[in-house]
């Protein structure tokens, strides 16, 4: 019975450490974010979502003074190194949500975004895609002049012409967000193993007042996320 009990307890010390390891490797730290491949029916399978996926638990918010009290989570994964497959789950009580048409200005009511750029241009050209409750995408790739709102340009991609497939529901809790971006759109190239990025939140209130957060703050007054010197580094594995 002894030796039972000790065959169990190491056996349930050793999925513990495994879990934590799988836990450590691909939830986001504040720099990086490591992104594995989609499991095949991610979906339902709920214990894979935060374990096999890149997961970011929580988002900061803009000016950087803690942990954003709304809850919004972020999962991630590839599709053979092409697509990048971005989920957010968003709470919110509050919604306002009125814009349904393609390059909307959706930055205007609630939101998520990711910028996303390559290593080496990142700092002055990067992609921004958004998406919104009702489901309607904005996307556009950005000029940045000097790492701050006052410096960008964008030219507007026909969302017809993005590749991008994307959706929304509206929930109980709130809203889920996905946009699954080809990853030629910020690279030019077929597939990429290293991108540049920040993901974002805007929540609107019904007293008018405005929640920024994201993965990465960046400590900008007023509140800006165009601030790519502050984008982390996201590695598909």
């Amino acid at each position: 019975m002894k030796k039972l009990l000790v065959v169990l307890l190491a056996l349930c010390l050793a999925n513990c450490a495994n879990t934590f390891l799988r836990n450590s490797l691909f939830q986001a730290s504040q720099n990086q974010l490591v992104v594995a491949a989609c499991p095949p029916d991610m979906e339902s399978d709920i214990e894979q979502q935060d374990r096999i996926v890149g997961f970011i638990p929580y988002f900061y918010y803009q000016n950087g003074t803690g942990v954003s009290d709304i809850s919004t989570t972020v999962q991630i994964c590839h599709r053979n190194f092409e697509i990048i497959d971005i989920t957010w789950n968003v709470a919110d009580t509050q919604m306002i949500s009125n814009y349904t048409q393609c390059n909307d200005p959706l930055y205007n009511q609630d939101v998520v975004e990711v910028f996303l750029g390559t290593p080496e241009n990142y700092l002055t050209e990067y992609l921004e895609v958004e998406v919104n409750p009702q489901g309607a995408l904005f996307a556009a790739n950005i000029t940045n002049t000097n790492n701050s709102c006052s410096g960008i340009s964008d030219s507007l991609i026909p969302c017809n012409e993005t590749g991008i497939f994307y959706s929304a529901q509206i929930a109980d809790f709130g809203y889920k967000a996905n946009a699954q971006i080809p990853v030629k759109l910020v690279t030019g190239t077929q597939q990429a193993y290293h991108l540049k990025g920040n993901f974002f939140r805007i929540d609107y209130a019904f007293n008018g007042d405005i929640d920024y957060s994201c993965w990465r703050p960046t400590y900008v007054s007023p509140a800006c996320f165009h601030v790519p010197s502050q984008f982390g580094d996201i590695f598909l594995v």
